[in-house]
């Protein structure tokens, strides 16, 4: 996989698990109240389209369930490339950590190595650090840094 669009598929994995989290406050005292939870602003669907080095659109989403896991997709090429994993959000600080990666609707002349594509992707992927504090603005708009480059994410 080319360097570039690797670079961008961990950027937008990064992201993605820096936005989800939650929390759960206790409701009441002596049992008398059931238990509330109270939802991160992180958990939703996000969509964010950035630049890519060469200059191309690229489109990428995240999805962070209250349960502290997570899909982010990117779009490349006509393709699609799935990373899933677990993340935290405490204190507006996310991180996350890839278990899973998929590419679907490869060109034909790497579909054949499908399998050994993700493989890397996964072991290159589980190596970096996903984190980054996060900032909201309102209940629609995340923004959170990677490396050198900031990623803006709008609710879907």
């Amino acid at each position: 996989m080319p360097k570039k669009l690797s670079f961008f598929i961990l950027a937008a994995l990064s992201a993605s698990i820096a936005l989800v989290g939650c929390t759960s406050t206790k409701v009441g005292e002596g049992g008398s109240a059931p238990e509330a939870k109270k939802v991160s602003p992180i958990v939703g669907s996000w969509e964010a389209h950035n630049k890519t080095s060469d200059g191309k659109d690229a489109k990428m989403t995240f999805n962070f369930t209250a349960d502290g896991k997570y899909v982010m997709s990117m779009f490349p090429d006509d393709s699609e490339v799935k990373i899933t994993g677990p993340y935290t959000f405490e204190k507006d600080h996310l991180k996350f950590t890839a278990e899973a990666v998929e590419m679907i609707n490869l060109p034909s002349n790497v579909a054949d190595k499908k399998a050994e594509i993700e493989k890397n992707f996964l072991a290159e992927a589980q190596k970096e650090d996903f984190s980054s504090d996060v900032k909201f603005d309102g209940n629609d708009k995340m923004s959170f840094a990677f490396k050198k480059d900031t990623l803006n994410f709008v609710r879907k």
